[in-house]
């Protein structure tokens, strides 16, 4: 069974030559019905979910699976995102962390799938970057 996501993800592909990337913005105040859509998905209590794509007539649709990749359906105009679930999970715990405290501790996660192609999760609302002195206090060095 399909999940069908009502909330507009920001979605944009990127091609760097040997590498591609598909970067979902999240904010939030926009993620908790993807947040409950992957956590439906992770559960197995869901076979894929399709997010629509905020400004553009297409959608990604993330499928649980054994391995992860991500390619261009073109016959159903959108993109098919296979993760596996430790991958899911995992950006699970990113945008549950960021809507919980309303800020993100850092502004990006990155899930290199199978064919070494990138998934990338970024949040406007993300904490500074601790500074050099700031890390070494903390570590006690």
């Amino acid at each position: 069974m399909r999940k069908h996501n009502s909330e507009l993800i920001v979605v944009s592909e990127t091609d760097y030559g040997t590498q591609r990337a598909l970067t979902f913005f999240t904010s939030p105040s926009t993620s908790m019905d993807f947040c409950v859509s992957l956590r439906l998905l992770a559960e197995k209590s869901r076979d894929s979910i399709i997010v629509p794509v905020q400004s553009r007539s297409e959608a990604v649709e993330i499928v649980r699976d054994v391995k992860s990749r991500w390619d261009r359906n073109l016959a159903l105009n959108r993109v098919v995102l296979r993760l596996t679930t430790v991958q899911i999970s995992f950006m699970l715990d990113y945008l549950l962390r960021t809507y919980r405290d309303g800020i993100a501790d850092v502004d990006h996660i990155d899930i290199e799938v199978d064919n070494g192609d990138y998934v990338i999760v970024r949040s406007p609302e993300a904490r500074a970057p601790l500074s050099a002195d700031e890390a070494k206090r903390r570590l006690g060095l």
